[in-house]
């Protein structure tokens, strides 16, 4: 199973399964969606300890629009320095360290660099 986000009408569905007590491994099945997911939804979602559809769709949108995505190789000064110390065989480890203490503007993380900077 790939995953896909929600939307209104599964939510709506959920709320309307919930209401008539449908189990959750029902609503799941229904859906072809993991058990969890469903858990995660309504825990997630709920208001009051009642899920409803359209707070729980406000809810999804408003930490959607929250959330702040980062854009690799934006900074082309960084992508050259970290490329320059890579030819000279530093590790990502140091290359972070140098970066961290030394060009305190530039963000990177070295999460992105495990198993994939060798």
């Amino acid at each position: 199973m790939s995953y896909k986000h929600l939307g209104i009408d599964e939510r709506i569905y959920i709320e309307n399964q919930l209401k008539f007590k449908f189990k959750i491994c029902e609503i799941a099945k229904n859906f072809n969606r993991s058990i969890s997911t469903i858990i995660r939804e309504i825990n997630r979602n709920k208001d009051n300890n009642h899920y409803f559809s359209l707070i729980a769709q406000n809810k999804a949108e408003n930490r959607k629009q929250s959330h702040i995505s980062f854009h690799k190789f934006k900074n082309k000064n960084l992508v050259k320095y970290v490329q320059q110390k890579l030819l000279l065989g530093w590790s990502p480890e140091q290359i972070y360290g140098r970066i961290k203490n030394f060009h305190k503007e530039w963000v990177i993380s070295l999460l992105n660099c495990k198993g994939k900077c060798n």
